[in-house]
């Protein structure tokens, strides 16, 4: 195995326990912001779609890295965590406050 793909499973492999709702309330892993801190009722669902979100982000790097040349594969795979980031917090703001 290439050792360039060790980020693109280890960013999926984090959020796996997010998606599946195995992290409790916590100030260390997730998606942590005011709302979803708040409450279990905003924890889980907020961390379910940032899992998903940076789930895909980490496909997207693991793709470009088997098939884009060197020069795009990090900053493609950076962006694409950039822009799971942004939308898991953009999505939270849908929870109510606390």
């Amino acid at each position: 195995m290439k050792s360039d793909l060790f980020l693109p499973i280890l960013i999926i492999a984090l959020s796996v326990p997010l998606i599946l709702e195995l992290i409790p309330r916590n100030w260390f892993y997730g998606l942590r912001t005011r709302r979803t801190l708040s409450s279990d009722e905003n924890w889980y669902p907020a961390n379910r779609v940032g899992g998903v979100a940076l789930a895909i982000a980490g496909a997207i790097w693991f793709v470009a890295e088997l098939t884009l040349p060197r020069t795009y594969v990090t900053p493609i795979g950076l962006l694409a965590v950039l822009l799971a980031a942004i939308t898991a917090v953009a999505l939270s703001t849908r929870f109510p406050e606390p």
